[in-house]
């Protein structure tokens, strides 16, 4: 049986992959010109999911779940903050961009850009655990 903590490791990156999939869904179901759902969406996705890394940065803890393997700290949520902020840029601003070039024939700009930060947050825990070790030395 998994202890309940180590689900709230990875608790970011469930949402994430959770909400990801509701996008692709919505967007399926949207038959407008614009597809702004999928954009609206995302856009909510990533400031909710800012705000949840920002919360656990803010309390301090480090959580250790499945059995050490997995270990979530406050300099991690922050990083993991600041990606999904710059993601949130990204989408804002880049709209214009891919709308000019014909790209946005629907909302699968946005689900590629959530997976992508979806891959990018675990990555985080390596960039963390080479900076604790480096600093032992």
């Amino acid at each position: 049986m998994i202890a309940a903590s180590s689900w709230v490791s990875i608790y970011p990156e469930i949402v994430l992959l959770f909400l990801a999939c509701v996008v692709t869904l919505a967007d399926l179901l949207d038959t407008g010109r614009e597809r702004a759902i999928a954009q609206v969406l995302s856009l909510l996705t990533l400031a909710g999911l800012a705000v949840l890394t920002a919360v656990y940065a803010l309390e301090g803890k480090v959580l250790h779940g499945f059995s050490g393997t997995v270990v979530s700290g406050p300099l991690e949520n922050w990083l993991k903050c600041f990606s999904a902020l710059s993601m949130l840029l990204t989408f804002v601003y880049g709209r214009g961009y891919v709308m000019q070039r014909g790209m946005l024939r629907g909302g699968e700009w946005y689900v590629l850009g959530l997976l992508a930060l979806l891959g990018i947050l675990p990555l985080w825990r390596c960039v963390v655990i080479m900076w604790q070790l480096l600093k032992r030395r």
